[in-house]
């Protein structure tokens, strides 16, 4: 037993008696001229602030989403859960309005806070994850962080297209399909335009992102490719912001884990917003389905996501053979998806462009392989299918994505994929409570079980 253990209930003892005056004046003449909890909180308080003060992290997003449960689920949320799981204190900051089913783990200010390190410091923090995606309307919140002594990590939440530095062909198409589908008729002058802003202002503001992120103790890119591709930019990192370029992968919920106890069936998911069919690519999903289910007949399709009025129809339209074996599930909560991709073996990523690809990073956590399209705008997805853990389709197109699926099916029948191995590898780089405790322990030194 501590000494202060044995001294604390004495203390508290005589300090309830002066205060109650309990204790006659003979009494309270031979006491030192001293409050007894200010000698208590002198002997043992200083010593135990020193050894066992809690972390206490905040993360920002200054947009106002709405804070209810989901967001929790992903981004900024979910990293303030991820340094609770771990122990440290931690709250999500974001502006004001403030909307109905909020969370309590919010704290909704004032914009005009995010820019005060006054108000930064006042909330006795350790550190902030910023979200500001280099843009620099967020510069005087990083500033106000970095000035009132807490640490501050920029997470860039970007995948590894670094138009026109890398991949300027598939970029420059992009933006050509993009304003044809945003203005019909005069895509071709708004497409141009967009192309030369790409090529000059946007270059030139990689200046003023410079100095945004030389405020950071941390910058966290979500992917090896990501951090290649943004090292390639000119002017955009001094010597002090390149050293603190850090592997921060996307976090991921701790109950995206492999589960022994369910097994592996011969299904295959699809996850996605399909009303955005200009990144989605439901089409080519529908297509590349339909193909595959002609060539193999065992495999169930799941499809999770609000299905287009394009979706249901093509699903009507089915060969009655065919639909049994396909799903359309719609929205379903996080724990179920959890459960759904437990029971599957394979998850598709067919989007012309991702960051990161949440469903592709929840699907490889439960012991599921990939297959993903194979356009430079998905390298985060290439990268976690490399482990053994996934497929590249040979073209973009349709046709080459189910022989994609074919293939990895074929990996599973031949005791190619092994759903423990690729959860192992997966999590320990996944989960966001393992990139909390590295935030951590690179920033202060301490490590958290």
């Amino acid at each position: 037993m501590r000494l202060e253990d044995c001294i604390v209930p004495v203390f508290v003892a005589i300090d309830f008696c002066v205060t109650s005056s309990l204790v006659d004046n003979d009494v309270l003449h031979a006491l030192p001229p001293i409050r007894v909890a200010s000698l208590y909180h002198t002997l043992f308080m200083k010593d135990n602030h020193r050894h066992h003060t809690r972390k206490k992290w905040f993360t920002c997003t200054p947009v106002p989403f709405k804070g209810d449960h989901t967001f929790f689920h992903r981004d900024s949320g979910l990293f303030c859960r991820a340094f609770q799981e771990i122990g440290v204190e931690s709250r999500a900051v974001m502006p004001l309005p403030a909307q109905e089913g909020d969370c309590l783990d919010l704290i909704i200010t004032e914009y005009k806070n995010l820019q005060s390190a006054e108000w930064c410091r006042s909330q006795n923090i350790d550190g902030v994850v910023l979200y500001a995606w280099t843009k620099t309307r967020y510069t005087a919140i990083a500033r106000a962080i970095h000035n009132s002594g807490a640490k501050l990590v920029l997470y860039l939440d970007v995948g590894a297209l670094t138009y026109p530095w890398k991949d300027w062909m598939f970029g420059t198409k992009l933006i050509f399909r993009s304003n044809r589908i945003k203005h019909p008729v005069l895509f071709i002058p708004y497409a141009l335009l967009e192309i030369l802003r790409e090529h000059t202002l946007k270059q030139v503001n990689s200046i003023r992102r410079r100095r945004h992120l030389d405020y950071a103790d941390i910058i966290g890119i979500p992917s090896p490719p990501a951090i290649e591709a943004y090292k390639r930019i000119p002017f955009l990192f001094s010597k002090k912001s390149r050293a603190a370029i850090t592997l921060l992968p996307a976090p991921v919920a701790s109950h995206f884990t492999y589960n022994p106890n369910i097994q592996k069936e011969d299904r295959i998911m699809a996850v996605g917003r399909w009303d955005d069919e200009e990144t989605k690519r439901p089409r080519f999903v529908m297509n590349a389905v339909e193909s595959f289910c002609h060539q193999n007949g065992s495999f169930h399709i799941d499809i999770f996501g609000v299905p287009t009025i394009g979706m249901k129809t093509w699903y009507d339209r089915l060969p009655a053979s065919m639909q049994p074996r396909i799903s359309l599930h719609g929205v379903v909560g996080n724990d179920k998806l959890a459960f759904w991709y437990q029971r599957s073996k394979i998850c598709l990523c067919a989007s012309v462009r991702e960051s990161t690809h949440l469903a592709s990073m929840e699907a490889v956590c439960c012991g599921c392989s990939i297959v993903a399209a194979p356009t430079p705008g998905l390298a985060a997805v290439h990268w976690y299918a490399s482990k053994n853990s996934g497929t590249i389709a040979e073209k973009d197109n349709p046709e080459a994505f189910a022989a994609a699926m074919t293939k990895e099916h074929h990996a599973w029948e031949s005791g190619a994929r092994h759903p423990e191995q690729i959860s192992d590898d997966w999590r320990e780089l996944l989960h966001a409570k393992h990139s909390a405790t590295l935030i951590i322990t690179l920033l202060s030194g301490q490590h958290l079980q």
